[in-house]
């Protein structure tokens, strides 16, 4: 069974793959974007911030300002804790990053060339 916040990233995933400036969203839609990412976001601050967002709550998140942009009131270190999160997620070295401090400083690490 797929979890809400399962579907709700599904969504995302989707919505982006439909390609930039192919989709014309009216003024309304990216205000209520903006909200969901905002939620989102305050969730995630609640439930311990987003350094300790699991791995599918990180990739919401980076998928809601990938979609529709960057609200006003979010900071660039949720964003790059955020692709922290996952990318030490999908490299197995998620409780590694969350013991670390000065978890920017080691963005390198996680870092794969294409």
């Amino acid at each position: 069974m797929v979890s809400g916040r399962e579907a709700c990233v599904l969504a995302l995933e989707l919505f982006l793959l439909m390609g930039e400036g192919e989709v014309q969203l009216e003024e309304r839609v990216r205000q209520e974007a903006a909200q969901a990412a905002m939620n989102w976001r305050k969730r995630l601050v609640i439930e311990g911030g987003v350094r300790q967002a699991s791995e599918i709550d990180a990739k919401g998140l980076l998928l809601f300002v990938a979609g529709y942009g960057i609200p006003k009131l979010f900071r660039n270190g949720e964003l790059r804790c955020s692709l922290l999160v996952v990318a030490a997620a999908r490299s197995g070295e998620l409780r590694w990053l969350r013991r670390q401090r000065g978890v920017e400083r080691d963005a390198r690490r996680f870092i794969v060339p294409l």
